[in-house]
């Protein structure tokens, strides 16, 4: 039987090719970025450019569940334990059904802070400051509910009650200010 590669070795290998996977999510944004950007259509390069924001965002989203459970899994796997590596993938079970209330969150939270951003560009603080405001006054209630009830689902929809008080106000703000 041959002599198992010294750990360093081993390491390097192993972290080349995460590290390639990793790089080859951005590269391909920009190589169909590149391609189109020779088209005349100015159309056709904002469409790839949104579905590359769009792909990237999602996929990095859930790059917590990939490396939050590669170390688990290799780990269990590489001592042979198949209880451990069933106990990961029970555990991951358990998270996705926690993904139906963190889609909602993520989808309206991120054109919130989308919007947080243009706001604070214009730098119209105050917007801010009453929407959050406004928000709250429906999140609180929701909250409350949620810890006296002891819900994890009461409270996802209290965080996205919040987000989307903050989002409509927001939302009709903008274009409203900035040129006075």
């Amino acid at each position: 039987m041959p002599a198992a590669p010294p750990l360093v070795g081993r390491f390097w290998r192993l972290s080349v090719v995460s590290v390639l996977s990793n790089l080859m999510v951005p590269l391909a944004g920009l190589i169909s970025t590149a391609f189109l950007g020779h088209l005349p259509q100015v159309s056709s390069l904002a469409g790839v450019a949104l579905a590359t924001v769009l792909f990237n965002y999602i996929y990095w989203t859930f790059g917590f569940l990939r490396m939050g459970t590669t170390g688990l899994t290799a780990q269990a796997a590489g001592q042979g334990d198949r209880d451990r590596v069933l106990l990961v993938a029970e555990r991951i079970k358990r998270l996705a059904r926690h993904a139906i209330w963190l889609l909602p969150v993520l989808a309206v939270g991120s054109l919130t802070w989308m919007l947080d951003g243009y706001f604070l560009g214009l730098t119209e603080s105050k917007i801010l400051r009453t929407s959050a405001m406004g928000a709250a006054v429906g999140f609180a209630p929701l909250a409350a509910l949620a810890w006296q009830q002891h819900s994890k689902p009461l409270l996802w929809l209290a965080v996205t009650a919040y987000m989307v008080g903050r989002l409509i106000p927001l939302t009709l703000r903008v274009g409203t200010v900035g040129d006075r």
